[in-house]
């Protein structure tokens, strides 16, 4: 029976700050617990006093939250973050996936992977959220020469958190999961950056220009290529620039560093119907093909406002 307002600050480090629709999707809050988690199933007791069925179940090691996922930080946690699977498991599987609109995330030993999802129809009425795990998955990280046993959360917001990974090496790599953000920030720190996916490559490009993916190292600021499977367009602005290594053999399509980086990565899908030949995100035309199509002066605004890094936001209610 009462009007609140609602103020966003947010935190950001160079250029100016434009807004971006932010979209929210309800999750199933959960507590955070270790490997062994304890359900009473009946409240009543018995003679003694005790509950009479217990029931424990324990998560496999590869499900299991890890034991330094906190870093540096101490109790007490966030329980009801948007990111919260980040500390529930390893991220190997589909019940650890985060959701950071427009992406879906998911953390491994040594990257932090995006995928661009897509609706489905589950009933006459109601249509889900989906997304493939292996062929959709672009995994962005650093080599994997350079293991570094999983990632710890660094900080977090009420709308970002930040994971950091070190590496044997000695290099840091630190990403910026923000709800909301066209782009996805890694930022190296000695690091050698690495960028895979399970899709075929059909078009590549480097700061504007055709380039051939050759296993030749090509210096740039701005990296394209456009994927098969899925019919997507994705954006790497480096800042500074940065010399890769595009191979498309194995896996299918990789882009490589030949050595540590000082610097920021930042990542963002420009198109997701490339050339009018997906049947997740392309519009049918009636005639059993789809439109090709991009949204109109989008990839501009990307270009626009790529030296822009937001790094988190925090919500108060006045």
């Amino acid at each position: 029976g009462h009007a609140s307002t609602m103020a966003v600050n947010w935190k950001w480090s160079v250029g100016v700050l434009t807004s971006f629709g932010i979209g929210l999707l309800c999750v199933n809050f959960r507590e955070v617990f270790g490997p062994t988690v304890t359900i009473v199933k009946m409240v009543a007791v018995d003679v003694n006093g005790k509950p009479p069925h217990l029931m424990t179940i324990e998560r496999p090691p590869l499900a299991a939250p890890r034991a330094n996922i906190w870093g540096k930080l101490k109790p007490p946690y966030p329980t009801h973050a948007f990111w919260e699977n980040f500390a529930l498991g390893t991220g190997v599987d589909t019940s650890n996936a985060v959701t950071a609109l427009p992406y879906i995330t998911q953390a491994t030993d040594y990257s932090l992977d995006l995928f661009y999802p897509y609706t489905s129809m589950a009933t006459k009425t109601q249509f889900q959220l989906a997304f493939d795990m292996v062929v959709g998955r672009l995994a962005i990280g650093a080599s994997t020469s350079d293991l570094s046993g999983g990632p710890t959360i660094d900080s977090y917001t009420d709308l970002g958190v930040t994971l950091k990974f070190n590496m044997q090496s000695g290099g840091v790599m630190k990403t910026h999961v923000v709800q909301g953000s066209p782009y996805v920030n890694y930022v190296y720190e000695g690091a050698k950056p690495m960028i895979t996916s399970g899709q075929l490559l059909r078009r590549y490009m480097v700061d504007g220009k055709k380039a051939d993916c050759n296993a030749k190292p090509i210096k740039g600021h701005t990296f394209q290529f456009s994927l098969l499977q899925f019919d997507e367009t994705w954006i790497i602005y480096a800042y500074p620039p940065l010399e890769l290594r595009c191979t498309a053999s194995n896996p299918p399509m990789a882009l490589q560093a030949l050595g540590p980086y000082q610097g920021t990565l930042r990542v963002a899908i420009s198109n997701n119907c490339t050339f009018g030949q997906s049947s997740h995100h392309c519009r049918s035309d009636g005639h059993g093909g789809f439109i090709r199509g991009e949204p109109k002066g989008y990839r501009d605004l990307l270009n626009k406002h790529a030296s822009t890094m937001v790094t988190g936001g925090d919500v108060s209610y006045e």
